[in-house]
């Protein structure tokens, strides 16, 4: 476990801590121990028993000391993330002057909280020259969470690629599909090249119906895809209970009792109250105007024959 002190107006200083761990700004701090659901569910513990912590320091004299601290369990919280609910705990400067004996020298940890936390690099950079810090000892969000956002990159170039592989199936279908119209259409376009139309207007016929199925096809995916991700719980609770429902007629007609209930995201395997939304509208126009463009690329390419198109090999036996 990881014991945390924090000044008693954290929750004053910092709204965002208030809304992590799940506190009201009344109730925060708690009196005593705060610590994660999730380990206060693996010790059996309640709120209000009281735990022994032991406490381990070493001076240069007096050499090891160890004693027991006891501390009440005033309150627990579920942040969402399993690490910190199963191994992290708070407590105030006061209550946590016990851990810390004046006689011995101690080594402090000092967390920081910035405006812009995308600024973490020149503040880092400000902190080495500015107190003559060393740089290998001050740890930004990137590198505390280097395995997990490299996981989220990793899964993020895997869809990128995944949708890439979508737009090329797409443009492949609507290059044959024009390809084909255009051959059907081949005496109504040798007709119209005959009486003076020109290939680049024909052309853009074929153009603009591709335009037409891109755009049609990306606004319609655009209101569906929104609509699904905003209300993605609700869709995950209906297929649960669809196939609940199911499983119990068919557990009923066979006369067999039902082992439990489907859950999509079982607390078994996931460690999610429900799936976070946040749509990202530079990705997301990004996405729409590709599939477009996709479109557009395939229709163009379609009907590259209509200008080497002769009318007179056409109509020949017209």
């Amino acid at each position: 476990m990881t014991l945390r002190a924090i000044p008693p107006d954290a929750g004053q200083r910092d709204p965002a801590l208030l809304r992590a761990l799940g506190q009201s700004a009344a109730a925060f701090p708690v009196k005593g121990l705060l610590m994660g659901a999730e380990l206060a569910r693996y010790l059996n513990i309640a709120v209000g028993d009281e735990i022994d912590i032991l406490v381990v320091s070493s001076g240069g004299e007096d050499g090891v000391d160890v004693k027991t601290t006891r501390l009440r369990v005033g309150g627990t919280f579920k942040s969402g993330y399993l690490d910190y609910d199963f191994g992290m705990a708070f407590l105030t400067f006061g209550e946590a002057a016990p851990f810390f004996p004046p006689q011995h020298e101690v080594r402090y940890v000092y967390g920081l909280k910035l405006k812009d936390r995308f600024g973490d690099a020149s503040f880092a950079s400000r902190l080495a020259s500015d107190y003559g810090i060393r740089a290998r000892r001050i740890e930004s969000w990137r590198q505390y969470n280097r395995s997990f956002f490299g996981a989220l990159q990793m899964e993020k170039s895997v869809m990128m690629l995944l949708i890439g592989l979508i737009f090329l199936v797409v443009g492949v279908n609507i290059h044959h599909s024009m390809r084909r119209a255009v051959a059907e259409r081949m005496e109504e376009i040798a007709v119209m090249r005959a009486v003076g139309a020109s290939p680049e207007s024909l052309r853009r016929t074929f153009v603009l119906e591709g335009i037409v199925l891109g755009a049609g096809g990306a606004l319609l995916g655009l209101i569906l895809g929104l609509f699904i991700a905003v209300n993605i719980n609700e869709v995950f609770s209906i297929a649960e209970s669809l196939v609940n429902g199911i499983a119990g007629i068919v557990n009923r007609i066979a006369g067999s009792v039902s082992g439990g209930s489907f859950r999509i995201f079982s607390p078994s395997y996931f460690y999610l109250m429900e799936v976070p939304v946040r749509i990202l509208f530079p990705e997301t126009l990004f996405i729409a105007c590709a599939s477009v463009i996709s479109a557009v690329a395939a229709a163009a390419s379609a009907t590259a024959e209509v200008s080497r198109l002769a009318p007179a090999e056409v109509l020949r036996y017209e």
